[in-house]
This record gives C-alpha cells, structure tokens and sequence, in this order.
C-alpha cells in the first residue's frame, strides 16, 4: 500500500516508486485542519490515508441516515 508514514520507511535502492493515492498530508486548508486535528484528538496520533477512508464512510453514512438514501 503507498501509504506516507510507511513510505517514509521504507528504501528503495537503485530505484523510483510511484503510486497515486486520493490524498495527501501536506494539503493545507481548514478542511484538511479540521481532519488531521479531529485524528490527533481521538486517536493521538498521525492521520493517514486509513482514517481518511473511515472519515470519508462516516460523512456518506451520515448522509444517508440524514437524508436517506436517495442522498
């Protein structure tokens, strides 16, 4: 998995790695703020592309009970 925290682990010797995921921790607006700062709180540590795939669920299901799920 091209993940940053275990990317930044790892050596790739004599070579490149490239991976497209949906999203980044260097994005900066309050959107992102609010993110990374809600994963700190709860969790205390580091947000990752994880979390953000739970987040993501969460925000659809929330929808859907909100305002069914025609939504």
């Amino acid at each position: 998995m091209a993940e940053e925290q275990l990317l930044t682990k790892c050596d790739f010797p004599g070579g490149k790695f490239y991976a497209v995921v949906p999203w980044t921790s260097s994005i900066r607006n309050k959107e992102q703020e609010l993110f990374l700062n809600s994963i700190q709180a709860m969790k205390n540590k580091a947000a990752n592309i994880f979390h953000l795939l739970g987040w993501e669920a969460a925000m659809v299901a929330n929808a859907v009970i909100q305002q069914g799920a025609s939504s």
